[in-house]
């Protein structure tokens, strides 16, 4: 019986160092390792830093700024999109917002156009300041954040 039970624990003994072996096996390789999932490095860029406004009557006074958004994304598995709505502010001043824009693996630039328009016979003198800032998420998922403002005058 002492032959049996200690042939019992020799194999105990083996199995346990095969399966803590096995751990060491399956450890990632340095270049195995992927970059955790975070939120991306989102710059807004307006292409006109000043434009200038026609108020006068018979003009419309509508004033258009157009713009890029990169973004560098930490994670960009292929079936997975980050999403970028861009909102603009120009004091009370009516603004148009751009739609969404869609950043992928392929595509990190996306450009925007957007329109302010400044009440008809605004003094000369007053200056509006257009403030763009943003919205991003990722679709499909639940992480998502802000995007600090550019600016822009008018």
């Amino acid at each position: 019986m002492i032959g049996k039970s200690k042939a019992a624990r020799v194999g105990i003994f083996l199995v346990m160092l095969l399966m803590l072996g096995s751990i060491f096996v399956y450890l990632p390789k340095e270049d195995d390792k992927v970059e955790a999932v975070g939120g991306p490095a989102i710059t807004i860029t307006i292409a006109q830093p000043k434009q200038t406004a026609y108020v006068a009557p018979g003009q419309d006074g509508i004033v258009t700024f157009t713009g890029t958004v990169e973004a560098q994304i930490p994670w960009d598995p292929s079936f997975q999109y980050l999403v970028v709505q861009l909102s603009a502010d120009a004091g009370g001043w009516p603004a148009s917002n751009p739609p969404a824009l869609i950043f992928s693996r392929q595509t990190r630039i996306r450009t925007f156009s957007l329109s302010v328009q400044v009440p008809i016979e605004t003094s000369k003198r007053t200056q509006g300041q257009l403030s763009i800032s943003g919205r991003w998420s990722y679709s499909p998922g639940a992480l998502g954040g802000t995007i600090p403002a550019a600016t822009a005058t008018n």
